[in-house]
């Protein structure tokens, strides 16, 4: 008995440690670490190498579960890391630098680019940060069809032979990284839904982002700034998207163009583009409108160019690369400027100035599909600001402008005043005048040289434009610009007004001196004409000299009320004393003064009466 019990106690103690045991080793089997660490100082002495630890980036991508994080410390890495698991998140310490090896490089043929890559990415929700990636074959990242919802951010993508990131995926965040050095772009995307924000490329070969297609897709490119240290071919070029938004970046020192967009309906806004070659930017619809009937001129198949400062490109003599090595100067046939584009295009509130040759060309309708002619085709391009006040030269329209050039297709008029940050005028008007002649707006403003002759300007605003209201203000607020004020000797300006007023013969033209509302000095009303006048000269006020954007309006004079003062009270003559009646009541000595004393104040006290509509 003894000996059969034993026996079936250690049946019993060894079944029971196969059970416990069983589940274990299965889950140990399937389990894969949640995080997993790479040093190139890590060994066998290394606590958990080979399972946690590792030496290389790859084996830890391996190792590593689903949504996990892989943790690279200080050091070279010289490998292409291929990432198929979804959620990884690869981070990595300063000094760590990933990079080829290219003497251990034999075959061309492992990717589907055809070169090794960095980071070649084909699984979904990736993230790749703070890595140095350079000198590879192909790019320093590229991201497969497969590798969706990428974010790759803060990394320095230096010197790869191809592009520094290549992406075909969707959804994908590109951000607060620096590219420089890539032999063709510094960043290439397909797909659609992409945001690329806040970069720094530089010194690219050809272009700095090259967004294309399909026509579907949209994308936001914001925040970038981009050199092309004047020798790569354009900064951004968007090609046969849709409603994508490019917003706020900086683009300078191309050799051809700084922004190309082709086809879409792209939005650009507060871009800053400018020391380009050839042209700022270039704006067409040839990707989207040679395959389809296009949308009539003024319909939603458009661009927007809004709010952007494009100066100072066309620069006529550009570096253009022999070879990879070599670069030859020569002066281009094209005469550039700061923007090239097609009709179906809309242009508002930019800074166009200090560019070559042409501020805004058209360029030929011949690929777009209009029942228009060409001669009658107009792009619009009201209320920018094209460098001086006198408006945009257009040799038959506004001989007299100096502003960048426009061509006869370029519809202007009326344009800002001022820089972009100012108010916009309904109207606007510059002519040469001589001594006789008038410039007006009708219903709004006339100015008519008395004396001499020279150009003028004068424009038109529906609203104040300044920060200041006017007492009484007409409700006309209008604009007078002199480009050569020691050319004329005396000016009138008349300012017009719909309606009669009260008061209306107490009505001042007054200007504004940049803080306050000044009356003029030689101001007249005609009630019958129904508007206010001033003369100009080199003495008044405003002087011939302050009439450099100077708005006017019609309004009364303000004047602060006089501080009451009263006259001095007599000394009081001594009266003799009277017997006060009997029956009692208050002395009339002391009543009397205080109704004397009333009488006075209303007496002496002046009223002054403002008219305030």
């Amino acid at each position: 008995m003894i000996k059969s019990s034993r026996k079936s106690y250690f049946f019993l103690l060894m079944l029971s440690l196969m059970m416990a045991l069983a589940p274990l080793s299965s889950v140990g089997y399937a389990a894969s670490p949640a995080k997993t660490w790479v040093s190139p100082g890590y060994d066998s002495d290394t606590p958990g190498f080979g399972m946690t630890h590792f030496q290389k980036i790859q084996e830890a991508v391996n190792a590593v579960a689903d949504q996990g994080t892989v943790w690279v410390g200080e050091g070279v890495y010289n490998e292409m890391v291929f990432v198929n698991k979804p959620g990884l998140r690869l981070t990595a310490e300063e000094g760590a630098v990933l990079e080829e090896d290219q003497q251990a490089t034999t075959s061309k043929e492992i990717t589907p680019a055809g070169f090794p890559s960095g980071f070649h990415v084909s699984a979904e929700g990736v993230t790749i940060e703070e890595f140095t990636i350079q000198n590879y074959s192909g790019a320093g990242i590229y991201l497969e069809e497969l590798g969706n919802n990428t974010t790759i951010q803060k990394n320095r993508i230096l010197h790869n032979n191809f592009d520094g990131i290549r992406s075909h995926s969707d959804n994908n965040l590109i951000e607060q990284n620096i590219i420089q050095g890539s032999q063709y772009t510094g960043i290439y995307a397909t797909g659609s839904s992409n945001t690329i924000a806040d970069n720094q490329l530089e010194d690219y070969g050809e272009v700095g982002i090259f967004i294309e297609g399909p026509q579907e897709s949209s994308h936001i490119v914001k925040d970038n700034h981009l050199d092309g240290g004047q020798k790569a071919f354009a900064g951004i070029i968007v090609d046969g998207t849709a409603d994508s938004l490019l917003c706020s970046n900086t683009v300078q020192h191309h050799l051809y163009y700084g922004v190309g967009l082709a086809g879409g309906r792209s939005l650009l806004r507060q871009n800053q583009i400018t020391h380009s070659g050839i042209w700022g930017l270039l704006v067409f619809h040839t990707s989207l409108d040679a395959k389809t009937q296009a949308d009539p001129p003024g319909g939603d198949d458009l661009n927007r160019i809004e709010d952007n400062l494009i100066a100072q490109n066309g620069g006529k003599e550009v570096m253009v690369p022999k070879s990879l090595d070599t670069f030859e100067t020569f002066v281009i046939e094209e005469e550039g400027g700061g923007i090239l584009t097609t009709e179906g295009n809309l242009f508002r509130r930019n800074a166009i100035y200090g560019n070559e040759g042409h501020g805004l060309y058209v360029e030929s309708m011949k690929m777009r599909a209009t029942d228009l002619p060409e001669e009658e085709v107009k792009i619009d391009a009201v209320l920018n600001w094209w460098g001086h006040t006198s408006g945009p030269y257009q040799a038959s329209t506004n001989p007299y402008g100096l502003g960048d050039r426009v061509c006869d297709r370029v519809d202007y008029s009326p344009w800002l005043l001022a820089p972009p940050d100012a108010a916009d005028p309904s109207a606007t008007k510059t002519d040469s005048l001589s001594e006789g002649e008038t410039l007006a707006i009708e219903d709004a403003v006339s100015t008519e040289v008395i004396q001499g002759s020279g150009t003028v300007t004068v424009g038109q605003y529906l609203e104040n434009p300044v920060p200041a209201s006017l007492l009484g203000s007409v409700g006309m607020y209008v604009d007078v610009y002199i480009t050569s004020p020691h050319d004329i000797d005396e000016l009138q300006i008349k300012l017009f007004y719909e309606n009669s007023f009260e008061k209306e013969e107490d009505f001042v033209l007054h200007w504004w001196d940049g803080s306050d509302w000044i009356p003029c000095s030689d101001s007249e009303v005609n009630s019958e004409g129904l508007y206010v006048s001033a003369r100009i000269t080199a003495d008044s006020i405003p002087a011939l000299d302050d009439l450099t954007n100077t708005v006017f309006a019609a309004g009364l004079i303000e004047t602060e009320e006089e501080p009451f003062e009263d006259e001095p009270e007599e000394e009081p003559k001594e009266e003799p004393e009277e017997e006060l009646p009997k029956t009692g009541g208050f002395p009339y000595t002391g009543l009397g003064l205080i109704i004397a004393s009333a009488g006075l104040l209303m007496k002496n006290k002046k009223s002054r009466f403002l008219f305030r509509p």
